[in-house]
C-alpha cells in the first residue's frame, strides 16, 4: 500500500497509464517526481527517525500527530491504489483516476518529500544557540574575574576554560547543522515546486487538446445538423407534389 512510508512505489496501470482521448495518445511525464539529484545526504532523517517524527505529537495541536497533517493526501493514495486492484469501479471512477495517473499529482514521491519537509522544518525549530551562547558569555566574564594566582580561583578557571571550548564546539556544530537543514530545504522546496510546475504545464497541454478536440466534435455536430435540417427543407418541398419518386429521393440527397 502506498500510503506505508516504507513500502515501495508501485509498479502498475496507475503509475505507467497513458490516457487516450479521440485516438489522441498523451503519454505521461516520467520525469514527473523522478530522482532528485540536489540533495544533502548529511541531514537526511533514517526512515525510522521520520517514522518516529511523524508519529509523534504535535505541540501546537493537541492529540494530533505529525502525520495527521497529510491524511487526506494518504488516504487519496490508498483510494488510487485500490482503485488499481479493483474489477468493478464505474466509468466515472476510471476517468478520475486515469487523469490522477495522467497528471502524476497523486505519488509516494511526494508524500515523502513534504514529510522530509515536515521534519527538517521541526529539527531547524528545535536547534538552540541562545543556551551556548548565553553560557559562554557568563563563563567568560567569570574568568576574567577570576584570579589566576590563587590556586582555588586558578582550578577553577582552568576547568570553565574548558567548558567554554566545549560549548564553543557544540555551538559551532549547531551551525553547521543548521546550514545543512537550510540547504536542503531549499532543495526540497524547488524539487516540489519545478515537479508542481511541471504538472501544470502537463494539465495545461492536456486541457487545450481536449478543449480543442470538443470544438472539433461541435463543428462536427453542428455540420450534421446542417445537413439533417437541409434534407427535411428538401424533402417537405417535394411533399405537396404528392408522391415522393426514388428520384425525388435521391435529389433531396444530393
Amino acid at each position: 500500500m502506498p500510503g506505508n512510508l516504507l513500502d515501495p512505489v508501485p509498479s502498475n496501470r496507475y503509475y505507467s497509464a497513458q490516457v487516450y482521448h479521440a485516438a489522441i495518445p498523451m503519454t505521461t511525464d516520467k520525469t514527473i517526481f523522478g530522482l532528485r539529484f540536489r540533495s544533502n545526504e548529511r541531514p537526511q532523517p533514517s526512515l525510522e527517525e521520520l517514522r518516529s517524527f511523524l508519529d509523534s505529537p504535535k505541540t501546537e495541536d493537541k492529540g494530533k500527530l505529525h502525520r495527521d497533517d497529510l491524511a487526506a493526501y494518504r488516504d487519496l493514495l490508498k483510494a488510487v491504489e485500490s482503485f488499481d486492484h479493483s474489477h468493478q469501479a464505474d466509468f466515472r471512477d476510471r476517468r478520475l483516476y486515469a487523469v490522477l495517473g495522467h497528471s502524476h499529482l497523486v505519488k509516494p514521491t511526494l508524500k515523502l518529500s513534504v514529510e522530509q519537509h515536515k521534519c527538517h522544518m521541526h529539527a531547524l525549530s528545535s536547534l538552540d544557540q541562545k543556551k551556548p551562547i548565553a553560557f559562554i558569555k557568563s563563563a567568560e566574564k567569570e574568568i576574567a574575574r577570576l584570579n589566576q594566582k590563587k590556586k582555588d580561583e586558578a582550578g577553577r578557571q582552568e576547568r570553565m576554560l574548558g567548558m567554554v571550548e566545549e560549548r564553543k564546539r557544540d555551538l559551532n556544530a549547531l551551525k553547521k547543522r543548521l546550514l545543512a537543514l537550510a540547504e536542503e530545504l531549499r532543495h526540497t522546496i524547488a524539487y516540489i515546486n519545478d515537479n508542481l510546475a511541471k504538472i501544470e504545464k502537463l494539465s495545461v497541454k492536456s486541457i487545450v487538446i481536449l478543449v480543442g478536440d470538443q470544438i472539433s466534435k461541435k463543428k462536427e455536430d453542428d455540420l450534421i445538423e446542417g445537413i439533417k435540417t437541409q434534407f427535411k427543407e428538401r424533402l417537405r418541398e417535394a411533399l405537396p407534389q404528392g408522391t415522393i419518386t426514388p428520384e425525388q429521393l435521391a435529389s433531396t440527397k444530393e
